[in-house]
């Protein structure tokens, strides 16, 4: 696997994680997953097949300005419907299984 697909799967696989374990509302996890992991992720850290989709992530997780001592992502993910924070984890999720089944079929030392 490549260095830089690597971290973006090591990233998403932690977001993933969080995502799944974390002892915390959808909403919660979701801001944490992607402050904790995806934030240090730039589009060029991404495969091409996911980068739509890791850039309308980022945006839509970034949209909202800050709002007192809270920042543009948890100020964002306050302010979604629980079915748009939903939809959001399961495109941190399919992302996640993208980059992983990309590597498989691409198979070892790749």
């Amino acid at each position: 696997m490549h260095i830089t697909l690597l971290y973006a799967w090591e990233k998403l696989h932690l977001a993933v994680r969080a995502l799944a374990t974390l002892p915390a509302p959808l909403k919660e996890r979701l801001s944490l997953a992607y402050i904790n992991n995806l934030s240090v992720l730039e589009p060029e850290d991404v495969p091409e097949p996911i980068k739509a989709k890791f850039v309308a992530l980022h945006d839509k997780i970034t949209e909202v300005d800050p709002k007192g001592d809270e920042g543009s992502i948890r100020a964002s993910v306050n302010s979604m419907s629980d079915e748009e924070a939903s939809d959001l984890a399961d495109d941190i999720v399919s992302m996640y299984d993208a980059i992983t089944r990309a590597d498989a079929i691409a198979g070892p030392g790749s």
